[in-house]
């Protein structure tokens, strides 16, 4: 047995970008505390991002000594309020590993531990999986179908050479490898910072590792129509294949639909194998996660998606921007500011 094993684990910077987040500022830091990790070894970085509330205050009641505060006055460049905080973080950064949370998820006490010890050399980033809970069952379960369906195809897409993406709630990324490819600023306005930064990495020769652990969750409060919104979002930054892909299912599932209302026989029969075939293959792919309870939802997932992408696709091209933070976006820079103060989407 080593003598103090402990020292030669690597030193954390545990990322965390905030904007009024009051509520959940404390719960996030309390996770990080009890991790089972020496913490002597971890610094937590929270940036600020233009809070109006009192996200700092509740954050310093707590008095970790490792925690600290770095302020966003204004996005810098024509980046994302989300990617310029992200570089502002970085730079702050002292640890060999930076860890990226999002301040409204619940991390496994081994988060740290586990993400950490399957990053190698040859990986730029290490990414897990990301699901929700709360009393909206029915949202959540949804939700983390939708996740859980986004993770296995980036999986799956990287390991076939597509540009994929990666979840930024649930991140290991090496500090040298962000520091290689530039940060944001080098990269470029991106919506979609996930699928930016994955790009980044495997274009200068950095792999990509997806484990099916720790799995991190996100609380869900939000309204069916304010998860509209977050899929419309979705849907106006996802990468090319997996639009491919997802219109290529929701246009099966529809031709199916209507030749078996119109003729039905053998058309009735066909449909009920492709859905069968679909909750089958979701189940087989989500087991591996350990998250059973969004197993519960799977059969709901593909008849929930007919009826939303035609509307979500319609909704995109009459409101073709989203907006985070009180700022405006379309798909190439912000479009201004708005008195409505959005959350970010972890997913």
């Amino acid at each position: 047995m080593r003598d103090n094993p402990e020292a030669t684990q690597p030193e954390i910077t545990v990322l965390i970008i905030a904007h009024n987040e009051e509520k959940s500022i404390r719960a996030c830091l309390r996770a990080i505390d009890e991790q089972d990790y020496p913490m002597e070894r971890v610094e937590v970085v929270l940036v600020d991002d233009r809070s109006t509330d009192r996200t700092i205050e509740r954050a310093e009641q707590l008095g970790l000594s490792y925690l600290r505060l770095v302020s966003q006055e204004e996005p810098q460049g024509n980046l994302t309020a989300r990617q310029s905080a992200l570089d502002l973080g970085f730079s702050a950064a002292r640890g060999e590993i930076v860890l990226l949370a999002n301040v409204n998820g619940g991390v496994p006490h081994d988060w740290i531990r586990e993400l950490t010890g399957h990053l190698s050399y040859r990986d730029g980033a290490v990414a897990g999986p990301v699901i929700f809970a709360g009393r909206r069952r029915f949202i959540a379960g949804l939700r983390s179908v939708d996740s859980l369906w986004q993770y296995t195809m980036f999986r799956w897409g990287h390991r076939n050479g597509w540009n994929t993406g990666l979840f930024c709630g649930n991140l290991a990324v090496w500090r040298e490898a962000w520091v290689r490819i530039g940060g944001f600023s080098s990269s470029g306005f991106s919506l979609n910072e996930d699928v930016a930064l994955a790009q980044a990495l495997t274009r200068v020769g950095y792999s990509l590792r997806y484990l099916t652990v720790p799995v991190v969750r996100h609380p869900v409060r939000e309204s069916l129509l304010d998860t509209l919104g977050r899929l419309r979002r979705r849907a106006m930054i996802s990468t090319p294949a997996l639009s491919v892909i997802m219109f290529s299912v929701v246009l099966t599932n529809w031709f199916l639909f209507i030749m078996a209302m119109v003729f039905g026989g053998i058309w009735m029969f066909w449909l009920a194998i492709r859905y069968g075939f679909g909750v089958s293959l979701l189940a087989a792919s989500f087991s591996q996660y350990r998250t059973y309870q969004a197993l519960n939802w799977i059969w709901l997932y593909e008849p929930f998606m007919m009826i939303l992408m035609p509307l979500i696709r319609l909704s995109n091209i009459f409101k073709p921007f989203w907006n985070w933070s009180g700022i405006n976006y379309r798909r190439h820079g912000p479009v201004g500011v708005s008195c409505h103060s959005s959350k970010e989407d972890p997913g």
